[in-house]
């Protein structure tokens, strides 16, 4: 890959073919013939990962053992889901391709590995250069390719600041707690991680996961009924404003 330099505007959007057997998703398919597929990468507070990535059409108590003897993994949980797939929540400690893209300061947008081989697609913001991007995804992972680099309009990236706006009153552990709470199917119905699930999962007590996530709740639905109050009354005044001006 050639030298470049921060890149402009909308940022740059790299897919890299990886193969390496140190990479948990090329293994673990080619192992169990399935596919894995990312769903949520958390950061603890203790700088661990907590990953979430679904295994179709596995054996539960395969999928645990081999990912339990993976180098790097400390905590497997598997969670069974409709149509035979398989939630699967691992925390990683040390080195892995997350944080190597993540200390980059990119986004591992997707990651789906089949028979071995895992495409994963990466966001580069404005500001960071994709080559860094790339050594990163290199010195981790040697047995990877980059097959395509595309640049990213401006003008075709959907808006963020509604969503910042309403996540902005958040902490980090708040945050966290929402993010693992959803991923973990504890909203799910019937609810597929307890509260103390969810806790284990990020290293902290139960009490201390609830009360971040109360928080959060409280903060994001007031966040949402604020913003949709303010939208109702500027479509209320709207048609005022339109029969002062005829």
């Amino acid at each position: 890959m050639a030298a470049s330099a921060p890149s402009p505007d909308g940022g740059v959007e790299l897919v890299f073919e990886i193969r390496d057997e140190r990479y948990l998703f090329t293994t673990l398919s080619s192992e169990l013939n399935a596919e894995v597929v990312a769903r949520q990468i958390v950061q603890r507070s203790d700088n661990d990962l907590l990953e979430f990535f679904t295994v179709a059409d596995a054996d539960p108590e395969a999928v645990t053992a081999f990912a339990a003897e993976f180098p790097g993994i400390e905590r497997v949980r598997t969670i069974p889901r409709a149509d035979d797939e398989l939630l699967v929540e691992v925390v990683v400690s040390g080195p892995c391709l997350g944080a190597a893209i993540a200390d980059a300061g990119a986004v591992a947008r997707d990651a789906v590995a089949v028979d071995g081989i895992a495409t994963v697609t990466v966001d580069v913001p404005p500001g960071v250069a994709p080559r860094a991007v790339y050594d990163a995804i290199e010195e981790r992972h040697e047995v990877s390719r980059l097959v395509s680099k595309r640049q990213q309009s401006a003008a075709g990236i959907v808006p963020v600041s509604d969503v910042d706006r309403l996540l902005d009153p958040l902490t980090d552990k708040q945050l966290r707690a929402l993010k693992v709470a959803l991923a973990g199917g504890y909203y799910d119905w019937p609810r597929q991680s307890t509260a103390t699930e969810c806790a284990e999962a990020l290293g902290v007590s139960q009490p201390t996961f609830s009360q971040h996530l109360r928080r959060a709740e409280s903060k994001l639905l007031t966040a949402v009924f604020e913003a949709a109050t303010r939208s109702s009354i500027d479509r209320d005044a709207q048609p005022e404003l339109e029969n002062l001006s005829s």
